[in-house]
């Protein structure tokens, strides 16, 4: 089944809600992002915790094992610019720490 949306926010909300995100529930996000990736977030009541992005816009991977604690649901990762980030290591982490 494939599904069409005319904003990147609601595909993303539809997202969060496949994937059984609930009220209270914690994302890591990045601290630079485009503040409409909030609405849903609100929408939902999922609080973002956000963790730093280098000068080079790739993930601070340090940053994102701090900010994670057992409350936190899912991990949002950004290919800024069209370059992609190194995934494997981030699935490993998520992995471990059994998380989205």
């Amino acid at each position: 089944m494939n599904f069409y949306y005319s904003h990147g926010r609601t595909a993303f909300k539809m997202g969060l809600r496949y994937l059984k995100l609930k009220k209270n529930d914690k994302i890591l996000m990045p601290n630079y992002i485009c503040d409409v990736l909030l609405d849903p977030l609100n929408d939902l009541e999922i609080k973002p915790i956000f963790y730093k992005i280098k000068k080079d816009f790739t993930c601070d991977f340090k940053n994102i094992e701090k900010k994670f604690n057992n409350s936190v649901k899912a991990l949002l990762l950004v290919n800024y610019f069209g370059f992609e980030e190194r995934k494997q290591r981030y699935l490993n982490f998520c992995k471990k720490k059994k998380f989205i």
